[in-house]
């Protein structure tokens, strides 16, 4: 796992798995576990498990998880070579006002437009929804949850508002991804996964942990390379 990888493990608040080392010299290698060490002593990992000396490291709070979010998207910035502001004002008051995703979409598919081919050759469903999260988590006045555990399952991204007031919108959005090659021999993929996204939907609302959120509102998303396709459950 290189650098770029371990920090989308992160963002995605996925557990990452390592052992704990305190040698740090010129003679040793710089490599995963010690990266992993330095940011635990840092502060920004804490552990979470232990099994057998094998440790689950995890962000310790939101102030952390924010930083790494901001630092992973200013980095998919340079490498889509974007300069402009995200305009944070409209993406929320939509969201928050409407529980609409219209402009959050519409950035995300910025950063996809201006990704290159080469950046596709690995692509997947986590990266999609990454790059999303950390688009929502600059814009303050919501709580966004990535693989919230609903009902058994993972949710992919639930946004409510920090403030409970009873005119806001919550959003909840399930995400699929196809690669353009596979999508080129088998279009039907794409209403597959559309149907697959608002079955998963389904189970989640149904669930007491979502039925208690007010106005709320959900979403499937299917991303075909940089071309995006929204549904609403």
């Amino acid at each position: 796992m290189n650098k770029i990888e371990l920090l989308e493990k992160i963002v995605a608040e996925e557990p990452v798995e390592s052992e704990l080392t305190d040698k740090f010299n010129a003679e040793i290698s710089f490599g995963e576990k010690e990266l992993i060490s330095l940011l635990f002593y840092l502060g920004y990992l804490t552990i979470k498990e232990n099994e057998f000396g094998v440790l689950k490291f995890v962000t310790p709070n939101e102030v952390i998880r924010t930083i790494y979010s901001n630092y992973f998207l200013e980095y998919i910035k340079r490498k889509a070579g974007i300069n402009e502001e995200i305009k944070n004002g409209e993406m929320i008051k939509e969201i928050l006002l409407e529980g609409k995703i219209d402009k959050a979409i519409e950035t995300l598919g910025t950063f996809l437009t201006n990704l290159s081919n080469r950046d596709y050759q690995h692509f997947d469903e986590k990266y999609i929804k990454v790059i999303f999260y950390s688009i929502c988590r600059m814009l303050g006045a919501v709580y966004v949850k990535s693989e919230l555990e609903v009902g058994g399952e993972y949710a992919d991204i639930l946004i409510v508002p920090r403030e409970k007031i009873q005119e806001t919108y919550g959003v909840l959005l399930e995400f699929k991804y196809i690669k353009q090659e596979d999508y080129n021999k088998n279009p039907e993929l794409l209403e597959q996964k559309k149907q697959e996204a608002k079955q998963q939907l389904e189970r989640y609302t149904k669930t007491e942990e979502l039925k208690a959120i007010p106005n709320l509102r959900s979403y499937a998303v299917v991303v075909i390379k940089d071309k995006i396709e929204v549904e609403e459950l």
